[in-house]
């Protein structure tokens, strides 16, 4: 019988990547967190944030690092397609985002 698990090292098919959720500290006006979408695992995920910390990526994440905002990675879900981060996007409000965000669920996204 074959395991479910999968394994870190397995390799993603041609549709799945990573799924990643950025956290603002503090929220950029109206935006408060960033989900986003990159083929491969979690090394894929931190050359993706390097890039949209360069300005080659969403103009949000750029601006809310010129205005001083932190911008941590919050969470990630593995070996998802590009449907699933479209999922998360149309789920409107901050409310919805930031209960997926563990920062905010747990407190430590508050920023002071």
């Amino acid at each position: 019988m074959r395991s479910r698990h999968v394994s870190k090292t397995s390799k993603y098919t041609e549709r799945e990547g990573t799924v990643y959720l950025l956290h603002f500290c503090p929220p950029y006006k109206h935006a408060g967190h960033y989900v986003g979408f990159v083929k491969g695992g979690a090394r894929a995920v931190r050359q993706r944030l390097d890039r949209h910390l360069a300005g080659q990526g969403a103009r949000v994440i750029e601006v809310a690092a010129l205005a001083g905002c932190a911008i941590r990675l919050a969470r990630i879900w593995r070996h998802r397609d590009r449907r699933f981060e479209r999922s998360l996007k149309k789920q409107r409000g901050f409310t919805s985002i930031a209960e997926l965000c563990p920062l905010c669920r747990c407190g430590k996204g508050r920023c002071g």
